[in-house]
């Protein structure tokens, strides 16, 4: 499986997981997502990943979590991001599509 269709895959499987409806979000948010400028709408929510230098081969394998939240009542995530290091990526011992379905 490529990188991109385990992104897909773990996306299609989240949205099949999450079935409820939060409110769309149509704002500037400040700074950059892990992946560049952050999206000026949002439905529902945004993750983006990655793979960067994190420790090297063996060490760390990733990092994830929410970024910014609504206000109010739910108080639900609006984004978020997966980092994956590039040296264990896609390793047998760490297959992509398991990191990245149980990151999100």
């Amino acid at each position: 499986m490529t990188d991109a269709a385990a992104f897909q895959s773990a996306a299609a499987k989240w949205s099949r997981v999450i079935t409820g409806d939060t409110d769309d979000v149509s704002a500037s948010l400040p700074g950059v997502s892990e992946c560049g400028p952050w999206p000026t709408f949002i439905d529902d929510l945004y993750v983006c990943g990655r793979y960067k230098a994190i420790d090297g081969r063996g060490g760390v394998l990733g990092y994830a979590g929410p970024e910014f939240y609504r206000v109010g009542g739910t108080g639900t995530p609006i984004t978020g991001s997966i980092v994956l290091d590039a040296e264990d990526a896609g390793q047998p011992w760490a297959p992509t599509l398991g990191v990245i379905v149980s990151m999100t």
